[in-house]
């Protein structure tokens, strides 16, 4: 495997992003950019280049990053008012039951269940400001929806990054 590299970069051009490929990279961000789109960058290019290492190396990634964006939060909490403080329970049940369907789903490799859970993961957790499991979600779905084996390291890495959006989420 040869060493991933991502270019990071002010020239934002579609141009720019070709020649950077061109040159060997197999990624490319313009600044300014976040931490997420930082990580969803990286993640794409572990996942083309060792899909089988991807969990582990994400994972330590997310480990050091905020599991909540919490600009999102905070919109979400004033656009909601007091109804915020039922969504929270609604989404750690929610969520919950996403993840024991995914493990279910996993051991006979059902990719069309695997996708929806995925799927509704994916955007439940990017509307509460989790970006970083609705990247992995993300990157689930996608696998899924070319039937590709799905791994219990891939389920672990999204079981731990939904406990750390859980505690600071709790926190909030």
């Amino acid at each position: 495997m040869t060493v991933p590299i991502v270019a990071l970069t002010a020239n934002a051009m579609e141009s720019d992003k070709g020649k950077c490929i061109s040159a060997g990279m197999q990624g490319f961000v313009a600044k300014p950019f976040t931490t997420e789109i930082l990580l969803s960058s990286i993640q794409e290019v572990i996942t083309k280049e060792a899909p089988d290492k991807m969990p582990k190396i994400y994972s330590q990634l997310l480990s050091t990053a905020n599991p909540l964006d919490k600009d999102i939060l905070i919109t979400l909490k004033k656009a909601m008012e007091d109804d915020f403080e039922e969504l929270l329970p609604a989404f750690f049940e929610n969520s919950r039951q996403i993840i024991s369907d995914l493990w279910n789903a996993k051991s006979s490799q059902q990719f069309e269940i695997l996708q929806r859970n995925a799927h509704s993961l994916k955007s439940s957790s990017a509307n509460l400001g989790a970006l970083n499991l609705s990247s992995l979600a993300k990157s689930l779905e996608l696998q899924c929806k070319e039937n590709k084996a799905v791994e219990s390291q891939q389920l672990n890495a999204i079981e731990d990054e939904y406990s750390r959006v859980e505690t600071a989420l709790k926190a909030f």
